[in-house]
């Protein structure tokens, strides 16, 4: 029964999906102590004996961490958010008619009449 948990956490469009370990989705299927058994441990936990062990087999128990974007990444998101893109369609087309009677008072100034 490995189709307890999502294949995809949290994974939004073109984001990669987290990844989760095949032996969590075992588990997750598995009762308390056939899991205290797979991982062979006990409720009362590992002695530091089986502990320092354990560290001298696999290593420190560290998290990846994710490279956090540059600014030009983070500037590209913030250009192409589409709030972002009709603000600024919004401000040029208001900027456009702002000009619109200007040019209409000049226009109509130089011809003489009003």
């Amino acid at each position: 029964m490995t189709n307890v948990l999502p294949k995809r956490v949290l994974a939004g469009q073109g984001k990669a999906a987290i990844r989760v370990s095949p032996a969590v989705l075992e588990a997750a299927a598995l009762d308390v102590a056939d899991v205290f058994g797979r991982l062979a441990t006990r409720p009362e936990g590992l002695t530091a004996a089986e502990a320092e062990a354990r560290l001298d087999e696999h290593g420190p128990n560290l998290l990846a961490r994710e490279r956090r974007p540059g600014f030009a990444r983070l500037l590209w998101r913030a250009a192409i958010n589409p709030l972002v893109v009709l603000l600024v369609d919004l401000r040029l087309h208001d900027l456009s008619l702002d000009a619109v009677p200007v040019r209409l008072l000049e226009y109509l100034d130089a011809r003489g009449g009003s």
